[in-house]
């Protein structure tokens, strides 16, 4: 295992030093719980999702539109058609 000597400075008010500690609670130190952090967080991804939900958003509200849409021309079209009486 490589040995850990770089050291990164990191400025913090009170309450982000105070987070950082709550967060690092689980880990065996906030160093542990930051390089984890790290290796997780995927900016590029992280944006892909973000814009892949509103896709998918955007098609929902389209297939919900055309589906009222639908649902009122149906209705318009039984109105419009006359009813045929099979009963004698």
């Amino acid at each position: 295992m490589d040995k850990r000597n770089i050291i990164r400075k990191v400025r913090l008010t009170p309450e982000e030093d105070a987070l950082f500690k709550r967060k690092a609670a689980r880990y065996k130190t906030v160093s542990a719980m930051v390089r984890d952090a790290v290796a997780q967080f995927d900016d590029t991804a992280t944006r892909g999702k973000v814009k892949a939900l509103r896709e998918m958003t955007a098609l929902y509200h389209k297939y919900e539109q055309d589906l009222s849409w639908l649902g009122g021309r149906s209705s318009s079209a039984r109105l419009a058609c006359p009813r045929t009486s099979t009963r004698r």
